[in-house]
């Protein structure tokens, strides 16, 4: 009965490792995506209004 809470206990944060790191490398490439989306735009300038 031990052994296998054990190996339950195991496979979850096994799955749980793998789940967080799907995650984290799809929010490093919109990150990355984003980095040169900028990139390659014209930076903005903001126009100051005039009276």
């Amino acid at each position: 009965m031990q052994e296998e809470v054990e190996n339950r206990t195991v496979a979850l944060a096994v799955s749980t490792t793998r789940m967080t790191g799907r995650v984290l490398k799809a929010a490093l490439i919109k990150l990355l995506a984003e980095m040169k989306k900028s990139q390659d735009s014209p930076p903005q300038i903001p126009m100051a209004s005039r009276p």
